[in-house]
């Protein structure tokens, strides 16, 4: 392939026109990134509770840098953020809270990744490894809920001694 005088010449300025824009913006681009990049915390306190408007199920935090951070289970994708826990495993263990109730998860936080957007911070990943110190449990939260066990990695080697719940609920 062979190019002529004038696709060389038109290649080359526009790699000197991409020089000069990153030359102007050079200086700006830290200014950008706090806002463009995420940053790692752990959530380490979740109450329950429901969104003002449409009452869906939400999940009010607290991370370990002390952000107020939100887990909604919202019919609209994009104000839906409980499919990152659902995919991690954790859906189980808030479904099951009761409205109101708190956990907190400071001897295993999740291990989750937040992005700034406006004043709020949002949820962007959600890793394994957290569990609650002990559960705010609703058996009936659970009635209808069909899962495979398997489904839900930070759950399959915990035993119920593991949360402090040896007798209470049966020596599974």
């Amino acid at each position: 392939m062979t190019f002529t005088e004038q696709e060389k010449q038109q290649v080359f300025d526009n790699l000197n026109h991409l020089v000069e824009i990153f030359q102007r913006i050079e200086g700006k681009i830290e200014k950008l990134l706090p806002d463009e990049t995420t940053i790692p915390d752990e959530i380490v306190h979740i109450e329950r509770g429901e969104t003002r408007s449409s009452h869906s199920p939400m999940w009010r935090c607290v991370t370990a840098a002390g952000r107020n951070v939100n887990i909604f289970a919202h019919s609209d994708p994009l104000r839906d953020n409980s499919h990152l826990f659902q995919d991690r495993g954790y859906m189980l263990i808030l479904a099951s809270m009761m409205m109101g109730y708190h956990q907190d998860w400071t001897g295993r936080p999740i291990p989750i990744r937040v992005q700034q957007d406006g004043a709020f911070w949002k949820i962007v990943a959600v890793e394994h490894g957290g569990l609650p110190d002990a559960p705010a449990y609703d058996p009936d939260a659970l009635d209808g809920f069909e899962a495979d066990a398997s489904e839900y990695p930070p759950l399959n080697d915990v035993r119920a001694d593991a949360w402090g719940m040896e007798g209470e609920h049966g020596d599974n």
